[in-house]
């Protein structure tokens, strides 16, 4: 799992640097790295604030879709919504941070969140006719 954390932290601060984003960092980032590390059970929580960003949400949605046994992840809205790991289902929380689904594919799909897209003329000129 910890493994997993750093990877996934890895790809959130490369695709925000891509993308020229920016967030106060979010203090809970070094803490849960580090409970993970110790290899023993822990109970913690924390909030996460718009000026973090949407990279904080965007890592406990992935920790939570893993579902690793023994770990529960509990993400819920100022409206005590509980939310799902289908972002899908989520794209009103990209639009505070003038985010949508297209501009987080890159991360959501190397964090396991999203399928990468199916190119049909990409897949179209592969074949020697127009059935599949």
């Amino acid at each position: 799992m910890n493994h997993a954390l750093h990877h996934w932290r890895s790809c959130i601060d490369q695709w925000q640097q891509g993308l020229g984003l920016s967030g106060s960092p979010w203090p809970n980032w070094e803490s849960l790295l580090q409970l993970s590390a110790a290899g023993c059970s822990f109970d913690t929580s924390g909030q996460i604030h718009p000026e973090h960003g949407i990279t904080p949400w965007l890592w406990l949605t992935a920790l939570k879709k893993a579902g690793w046994n023994g770990i529960d992840v509990g993400i819920v809205t100022d409206a005590m919504r509980e939310l799902s790991t289908d972002l899908h289902q989520e794209v009103e929380l990209l639009q505070p941070f003038g985010l949508d689904l297209a501009q987080i594919r890159p991360v959501a799909q190397a964090l396991g969140l999203l399928l990468p897209a199916l190119d049909l003329l990409d897949a179209l000129g592969d074949t020697d006719s127009a059935w599949f």
